[in-house]
């Protein structure tokens, strides 16, 4: 869960309360290492699976329909100001 941790930009003690629920509706397993005990392997359920993709289709269909709205350079401009943002946060 370190790697985890790591990789959203936060403390292993955050991650826990974050899978919890995800653990709970069946979303994720948290499986430990044969080999080290401290080491915990997660992966996503079938049904984790199933709803990642149920939720990536919705998002799509509404990025389109927000991207439509705007032209070219407006997206342009507002992927700029989005990358600005992430930078600056990262600093």
């Amino acid at each position: 869960m370190t790697h985890l941790a790591e990789c959203m930009g936060t403390v292993k003690s955050n991650v826990t309360p974050m899978l919890d629920p995800l653990e709970k509706d069946d979303l994720i397993r948290r499986n430990r290492s044969t080999e080290d005990r401290r080491l915990v392997h997660i992966e996503i359920t079938g049904y984790g699976k199933a709803q990642y993709e149920r939720g990536r289709h919705i998002f799509d269909d509404v990025n389109q329909s927000l991207q439509s709205a705007f032209s070219t350079a407006e997206l342009q401009t507002f992927q700029a100001f989005l990358k600005r943002l992430i930078l600056t946060r990262r600093q």
